[in-house]
């Protein structure tokens, strides 16, 4: 019987910290928090002080990782300019001072 309202109450508790908390990191230490408690507890049920330990350790990786997001990577806010600035002048290097063909010209030889 304490087993069951253990886990009632813990599942009630992470739906609603699931629900309340923005912060990833929030998520993470809270469900690494009840996960790591529920397990530890029911180890401690089941094969007493090394149960206790072993279960806290899966209990609070579990938690951690169910209540965190799959989608760590957020792409970056575009930037908005009010007044964006001016286009970066072209430049063509200097004038040549040598007369060269229209032919070559135009296949880049001179």
């Amino acid at each position: 019987m304490k087993s069951f309202l253990a886990m009632t109450l813990w599942g009630a508790a992470l739906l609603s910290t699931a629900v309340l908390a923005d912060s990833q990191s929030l998520d993470a230490a809270i469900g690494g928090a009840l996960g790591g408690g529920l397990g530890a507890f029911l180890g401690n049920e089941v094969a007493g002080r090394d149960g206790a330990i072993i279960g806290g350790a899966v209990g609070g990786a579990t938690g951690a990782a169910i209540t965190t997001e799959e989608h760590h990577h957020r792409p970056p806010a575009p930037v908005y300019y009010v007044n964006p600035p001016p286009p970066m002048p072209r430049y063509y290097g200097p004038p040549s001072r040598h007369f060269c063909p229209p032919g070559q010209a135009k296949k880049g030889r001179c």
